[in-house]
């Protein structure tokens, strides 16, 4: 459901949202997309498969990551996002005041609304135009609504955080503000893990960009003391978050002995890739499946509330589930179309997630 409905609000609010425009620097950065390396450089793959293996080896115990820059921007966009839960989706006494604050928290500059007004996912091929060649996603509303799985950011994201600020902000209902900061808490969850994904690969021309996938995952932690996206696992499931951190791992080492300016092994790349998304997925799956099984001793208002959460977290798995197993993905995609629950069958769903995404490596 809301995969497709809130596309028509696109760039529009009744709340004084704007994104900000990322410097020319910063730009360039996220905006980079996988390219094919074009120069006559061979390399000895051999080589590279037993170097990074002994450093993924040697990495295996590891819970600090160290970055190829000194800075990682994406340390302020996962704290933003933890300020935002605070106000808002941890909030107990949620006020309008505490939407406004969120807002303020969500268009800091070169913040989440920067990122998520441009994100692209790089799990679908990149926008081109009629001559064949790429075109960003952010360029203009009539591409992003045209691509909307790949532009997810501009078409799917943005316009319901949007939407769920605008409605906390301006309603006196409680129960209205609560299902807002629901929108709010898994819409942002999904970004993360779109931008983990996103950032990994485009670190195959920019090797800074892996930093940027840890960072989204983490918040700039170390392993135990992640925040966003891999507190969730770490306190729900951990065995997800161990799988991450190993994708990441892997990433690192890739990046580090593939070290020209653009990768060449994308044979190593796609293997730490493979890793961390199949983590990735299985942690989400099992957030899923926690949240379908509190339904059972749930009032009709929280009912509510967690099926707004799932409305929005349920499709992320689509896209996988259907390279699966084709029927069981047209089960979930109808399961989480429904307007409220009564009527799903929420233990045959957990018991259908559980068959597609069975284990986290």
């Amino acid at each position: 459901m809301y995969k497709h409905l809130f596309r028509a609000l696109l760039f529009s609010s009744t709340l004084a949202i704007t994104a900000c425009g990322p410097s020319d620097e910063n730009n360039a950065t996220e905006n980079n997309t996988t390219t094919e390396n074009n120069s006559s450089m061979t390399i000895d793959k051999e080589a590279q498969r037993m170097e990074f293996d002994t450093c993924v080896a040697e990495n295996a115990d590891t819970t600090t990551y160290t970055p190829f820059e000194t800075s990682i921007s994406t340390a302020a966009r996962v704290a933003a996002f933890e300020t935002m839960g605070d106000k808002t989706w941890r909030n107990e006494d949620l006020t309008g005041t505490d939407f406004e604050e969120a807002n303020l928290a969500y268009v800091e500059d070169e913040g989440l609304d920067s990122r998520v007004s441009r994100r692209e996912d790089e799990h679908y091929p990149a926008v081109t135009d009629d001559a064949g060649e790429t075109v960003k996603c952010n360029e203009s509303d009539e591409i992003a609504e045209a691509n909307p799985d790949r532009c997810v950011g501009p078409a799917q994201m943005r316009p319901i955080i949007v939407d769920s600020l605008t409605v906390g902000a301006t309603s006196t209902d409680t129960q209205e503000q609560k299902l807002a900061a629901a929108r709010l808490e898994s819409t942002l969850l999904w970004f993360f893990y779109v931008s983990t994904f996103k950032e990994a690969t485009t670190c195959t021309s920019k090797k800074k960009d892996c930093d940027s996938s840890f960072g989204y995952y983490t918040g700039v932690q170390d392993k135990d003391m992640g925040l966003g996206l891999s507190g969730y696992f770490i306190r729900e499931v951990p065995e997800a978050h161990d799988a991450v951190w190993d994708g990441i791992m892997q990433m690192r080492c890739w990046r580090q002995v593939d070290s020209t300016d653009t990768a060449q092994n994308l044979e190593l790349r796609d293997e730490a890739l493979s890793a961390m998304d199949h983590g990735l997925l299985y942690g989400i799956s099992r957030l899923i499946t926690a949240r379908l099984e509190s339904l059972a001793d749930a009032t009709d208002d929280e009912k509510a509330v967690t099926w707004q959460w799932l409305q929005i977290m349920g499709p992320v798995l689509d896209r996988s589930a259907a390279e699966t197993d084709a029927t069981k993905a047209t089960t979930l995609r109808e399961a989480f179309a429904q307007e409220s629950p009564e009527g799903v069958d929420a233990a045959a769903l957990v018991t259908t997630i559980e068959e597609l995404f069975p284990s986290a490596s």
